[in-house]
């Protein structure tokens, strides 16, 4: 395992590998405001051992990666696509494949139609052809700008009783951390607090620059609506995991997905919300490895 910062698109970003540089490379893409240490810790490691050159990263605005002045230099999705393009590019890795989750989905997808070349695979998971981010599911569905559903009344619901953020505190920003991440976790398998706020407490100590996960909101909200060409026009063999109980983006998302789609395989993970942990990681696993050796 090794921890490095990397230049990539003229931004300083985090990354961490697991597994030997020439076996076959994954990069882990991570949602709007997730640091990559959101993907589980036993996940990488597991997917290292099946033979694979494992990658995790903090976007840009998060983490120990480069902090933006967003108005003074906004950016949008695209931009994020070759901040990932980047990190294979400094690595010479040449083809890889690409997972990403959420808006992470979002990136993978421009990845798989912009840089075809440089695509092994790709899975999406949970995630959506929609450019959706936290304050879509506050808007009315007679205001929704999008041609799917947003996110459910009761997460809506559950994310405005949250606690008061205050950006100076270690206990607030961990006890709002783990607000938000049992909010995403809906109905689904129970939600381990303690180790939880170990996470984000760790969340906390890595945030360099403080807490500017808004910006990228911003940047999804500067980018087109809809990915409906760039999904139609992925070459590469896709897979499609959806929590059956994800609050944020409800398995309209993945069947939607899977329309344009036809040849992608959809995995439904029972229990699952907008939210990977370390319940899922087995099952989750075995899907993708099955998708990454049986291209």
């Amino acid at each position: 395992m090794k921890n490095n910062i990397i230049k990539s698109n003229g931004q300083n970003l985090w990354f961490e590998s697991f597994g030997k540089l020439f076996d076959p490379a994954i990069l882990l893409i991570q949602g709007s405001g997730a640091q990559g240490i959101l993907w589980p810790n036993n996940f990488c490691k597991l997917l290292a051992q099946h033979g694979y050159f494992v990658i995790r990263y903090d976007h840009r605005d998060t983490g120990m990666s480069s902090f933006v002045d967003f108005d003074a230099h906004p950016y949008n999705l695209m931009d994020l696509a070759k901040d990932a393009k980047g990190i294979l590019e400094s690595l010479n890795i040449l083809k890889a494949h690409i997972i990403g989750s959420s808006m992470g989905g979002y990136i993978a997808q421009l990845i798989g139609y912009y840089y075809p070349e440089m695509v092994l695979t790709l899975t999406f998971m949970m995630t959506s052809t929609i450019s959706a981010s936290l304050e879509h599911a506050f808007l009315e569905e007679s205001e929704n700008p999008f041609p799917l559903p947003l996110p459910t009344e009761e997460f809506a619901d559950a994310i405005l009783e949250g606690p008061c953020l205050d950006t100076q505190s270690e206990v607030s920003i961990a006890n709002y951390l783990l607000f938000i991440w049992e909010s995403y976790n809906g109905k689904g398998k129970c939600f381990d607090k303690q180790a939880w706020y170990q996470l984000a407490t760790l969340w906390y100590n890595r945030s360099k620059a403080g807490f500017q996960n808004i910006n990228h909101r911003l940047a999804v909200n500067l980018s087109p609506l809809t990915r409906d060409k760039e999904v139609k026009g992925i070459q590469a063999p896709v897979l499609i995991i959806h929590g059956a109980e994800d609050p944020f983006f409800t398995l309209h998302h993945a069947y939607a997905l899977q329309k344009v789609l036809p040849d992608a395989s959809l995995k439904i993970i029972k229990n699952m919300g907008h939210l990977f942990h370390e319940v899922f990681i087995e099952e989750v696993l075995q899907h993708i490895v099955y998708h990454l050796q049986n291209r």
